[in-house]
């Protein structure tokens, strides 16, 4: 039981890393417009801009204000034409809501962005049923985080500060019994009493 909670609390430090290199790659905002056609949105300074396939597949479609992305932008699975990302962006910065959606169009993950970095709620799933939920502030994890079993029962729940663990962490077994208990101050575990 206590390995698999010691597994539990490295599977959160390794998603928590690879949550922010994911949140750092998903920034880039640079566009080549040779690679897309580009049309004027009538009484607007805005444009469409749309990227095919080879194929002539949809493969991404947004819209730019000067030179920057702005709105909604998606990204395709370009054999089906079904949304695979949805960004939001304000001049250039991504700026609301981020979904990734399976290939049958079920939300896997979906994440709040404020000013190019996480800013909220972000949360993963498996088939529809919550693995993970945490909450950002201003690019660093802050609040409650939550890990369930693939049946949705609660498995992990734990606190985070300004980027740190702070608070109670508690791992339970399938029977809501605590496996692990332990206390974090700025991200430092403390001595049980």
């Amino acid at each position: 039981m206590i390995i698999r909670a010691l597994v539990g609390f490295l599977f959160i430090i390794l998603s928590f890393q690879s949550c922010k290199e994911a949140s750092t790659n998903a920034v880039d905002t640079s566009l080549n417009l040779d690679e897309y056609l580009v049309e004027d949105i009538p009484g607007t300074s805005r444009k469409m801009v749309t990227k095919l396939t080879p194929q002539g597949f949809l493969e991404e479609q947004g819209m730019i204000e000067n030179g920057k992305k702005v709105g909604t932008w998606t990204v395709f699975f370009a054999q089906n034409t079904r949304p695979m990302e949805t960004w939001t962006y304000e001049e250039g910065k991504l700026n609301g809501l981020h979904f990734v959606y399976n290939n049958s169009g079920r939300v896997d993950m979906y994440e709040s962005y404020m000013n190019n970095e996480l800013h909220g709620k972000k949360v993963t799933y498996k088939m529809g049923t919550p693995l993970e939920e945490m909450s950002y502030k201003h690019g660093k994890l802050d609040g409650v985080f939550r890990g369930f079993f693939p049946t949705g029962k609660l498995q992990r729940l734990g606190y985070f500060k300004n980027g740190l663990q702070d608070g109670k962490y508690v791992v339970y077994d399938e029977n809501k019994n605590i496996v692990l208990s332990a206390t974090y101050v700025n991200g430092v575990q403390q001595p049980n009493n």
